[in-house]
């Protein structure tokens, strides 16, 4: 088993999204959809990759510009912090509207806290709270990596 990840820097302010996966089974999540769906779609395909999950480091606007696009395209839960359950609904408290491209998506899937378990194919990773940037702000530890917002 293999954890691999794609690194891409999206949106007005080269905000870091990741493309996680499995090479065994080709389950893959995306952390932190930055805008820039059609970018987002070629890479899973590229590399012929299942969506699972997307997982939220935080709520700000520049983390989530493609996430209703990506969730809804492919029919994937999504994961945040307790904390910044309002931000992705709000684009006020997600600073989007000051960006002058208001973004609001629909609730969260899940909630998760400091502890949780996300397995990925045959990866396990353990949520770890951040909080400071946001009050929900999240860490995603697995496979010797931590991916941060």
């Amino acid at each position: 088993m293999s954890m691999k990840y794609i690194s891409m820097e999206l949106g007005p302010i080269m905000t870091n999204c990741y493309v996680v996966y499995d090479t065994d089974t080709k389950d893959a999540m995306v952390v932190d959809p930055a805008w820039d769906y059609p970018r987002i779609d070629r890479t899973l395909a590229s590399h012929d990759l299942q969506l699972k999950f997307i997982f939220l480091t935080h709520g700000h606007a520049d983390h989530i510009g493609a996430l209703q696009e990506l969730r809804q395209r492919k029919n994937v839960p999504v994961y945040v912090g307790a904390g910044d359950a309002d931000l992705i609904s709000n684009s006020h408290n997600n600073l989007s509207v000051f960006m002058g491209q208001p973004i609001e998506c629909t609730s969260a899937d899940h909630l998760v806290k400091d502890g949780d378990a996300l397995t990925l194919g045959n990866l396990h990773f353990k949520v770890l709270e951040t909080p400071g940037h946001t009050p929900g702000g999240l860490s995603l530890y697995g496979e010797g990596v931590v991916f941060s917002g």
